[in-house]
């Protein structure tokens, strides 16, 4: 079963976010790119920080396979959001930041108004945080295994953070 917030912890409806998925992403100033990846025993889980067309920030973890991979996902986000807020307060000039996912799944479970898990909402209150009138924040689907060169290294390193000996969040 899903961990959800109990009814009378849900946000009001006009204090939530409305999560938007972008069709057109060439102006962007700051992209992430998430993935995860489901091993044997274990998942992987990552969130690559792209301003232009550098790296500035990766959060890989490992996390057992308790675990799910929906919740690896919702992880990653939280982490890319963690650093996006980040790198937002050092910027002023207004701006759209991306969020990119490969899972068109966890894009449409973030926009249902009546998903109230516990990440989910976690995601909700983050972009809440983040969205003002100089910052957007935009959720696009991108193809997975496109070639697309953010979202082929998020892959990589989801791989490389299930595969590594050390369980704990790593950042660099």
């Amino acid at each position: 079963m899903v961990n959800a917030l109990a009814h009378k912890n849900w946000p009001h409806p006009a204090d939530c976010p409305i999560i938007t998925v972008s069709e057109d992403n060439k102006d962007t100033a700051i992209q992430a790119y998430t993935d995860e990846y489901n091993g044997e025993e274990v998942v992987g889980s990552v969130a690559a920080i792209f301003i232009g067309n550098k790296m500035v920030t990766q959060i890989k973890f490992k996390l057992d396979n308790c675990y799910s991979i929906n919740q690896a996902e919702e992880l990653a986000i939280i982490k890319a959001l963690e650093a996006i807020d980040t790198i937002s307060s050092e910027q002023s000039s207004p701006c759209t930041t991306t969020v990119y996912r490969d899972s068109v799944l966890k894009i449409d479970s973030l926009r249902n108004p009546d998903n109230h898990a516990y990440l989910t909402e976690e995601i909700t209150r983050r972009v809440a945080k983040l969205q003002d009138p100089n910052w957007k924040i935009e959720f696009p689907w991108v193809k997975a295994h496109a070639e697309n060169h953010g979202n082929e290294i998020a892959d990589k390193l989801a791989k490389e953070a299930a595969r590594s000996k050390n369980t704990e969040i790593a950042f660099s």
